[in-house]
């Protein structure tokens, strides 16, 4: 009489599943990007406009790459299609050959975007605390 007991998710399922969370992630990440620098930024860049502040080269920066992304997001489109399947077969392949090396892909690359998130919002976030001060006043 043998008795089944449930086995253990395939190597496969758990690649899938590595890769669904890896991809899930990065496109979340640079969605949120896309949002800072199509809604975000340019409301700051507005206000910072009605109060005549001069903005720190940082933030002139962040907000001359906002205006680019807003005016030519189309352009993007090709290039973040081409680096989704990339990251898909990266996270594909080391899922398959090696589990911690997939996951610090992911790590690294959710990393960097997150990074870039955090370096934008501060970059806006200085001239609207001067503001707040200013306001203050």
């Amino acid at each position: 009489m043998s008795t089944s007991t449930p086995q253990p998710a395939t190597n496969q399922t758990r690649a899938v599943s590595l890769v669904v969370y890896g991809i899930v992630l990065h496109a979340v990440l640079a969605i949120a990007l896309f949002v800072l620098y199509v809604w975000i930024v340019p409301s700051a860049k507005k206000k910072c406009d009605e109060f005549g502040l001069t903005l720190p080269r940082f933030t002139q920066m962040v907000i001359r790459l906002s205006t680019w992304v807003v005016h030519y997001w189309w352009s993007l489109v090709p290039s973040l299609v081409l680096l989704g399947i990339a990251d898909f077969a990266i996270i594909r392949r080391l899922g398959r050959t090696n589990r911690t090396r997939a996951k610090a892909w992911i790590q690294c690359t959710a990393l960097l975007l997150l990074g870039v998130a955090i370096v934008t919002v501060l970059a806006v976030e200085i001239p609207r605390r001067r503001i707040a001060e200013i306001q203050a006043r």
